[in-house]
């Protein structure tokens, strides 16, 4: 039997995500029978009140972890038990691990790099006849 992980993606407007399937397809790569669910707060008529409910059910549900998005990714800070220093000096959290018995860990894979100047882009070049 394949290894079994439960995951999913906590947001708002996120219907139209590509990440389960990148996922579920990566897992299966893997050997494994990956899940990956989105918990969109648009449908469910919820906003970031309802994160604690949310994060107890998805433990409940035996998640493995999930990912965090817009507009979660502060208002989940106050509700972990570990932020890793990258996650407390930006101030946010784009992942959260449940293991251990531990309620959460929290953690953010945002790597902060240099702006580079965004230039306009070129017109095409039209060979003439």
């Amino acid at each position: 039997m394949k290894p079994r992980i439960l995951a999913g993606l906590i947001g708002a407007g996120i219907q139209a995500s590509r990440t389960p399937a990148l996922h579920e397809q990566e897992g299966d790569a893997q050997g494994l029978r990956y899940l990956y669910r989105l918990i969109d707060l648009e449908p469910l008529h919820l906003d970031i009140n309802a994160l604690p409910d949310l994060l107890d059910a998805a433990e409940l549900m035996h998640f493995t972890g999930l990912n965090i998005t817009y507009p979660c990714k502060q208002a989940i800070l106050p509700l972990l038990d570990e932020l890793s220093d990258e996650a407390r000096g930006i101030g946010a959290v784009n992942t959260v691990v449940f293991k251990d018995g531990k309620r959460i860990d929290g953690r953010t894979t945002t790597q902060i790099r240099p702006r580079l100047p965004v230039m306009a882009p070129r017109p095409p070049v039209m060979a003439t006849p």
